[in-house]
């Protein structure tokens, strides 16, 4: 198992389910504030957890995020 998060969403972020697999036991969500990804946090999805990490960093807009990682 592996879990990772990135970022500090406040208590009025929003959550973002983006990926969830429970046969693979598999997840991944965004928290976005103002439109803004202000979090991540993934479980048993390292490379994916790699991408969002710069999401947060850089504060995309959590619908182009949402974007990337479906299209």
């Amino acid at each position: 198992m592996k879990i990772q998060a990135y970022g500090r969403p406040s208590g009025e972020a929003e959550l973002h389910i983006i990926a969830d697999d429970p046969a693979t036991h598999q997840f991944a969500a965004l928290y976005s504030t103002d439109g803004r990804v202000t979090g991540a946090v993934t479980w048993n999805l390292p490379r994916q957890a790699r991408d969002l990490r710069r999401h947060v960093a850089e504060r995309t807009p959590w619908r182009q995020a949402l974007g990337v990682r479906r299209g």
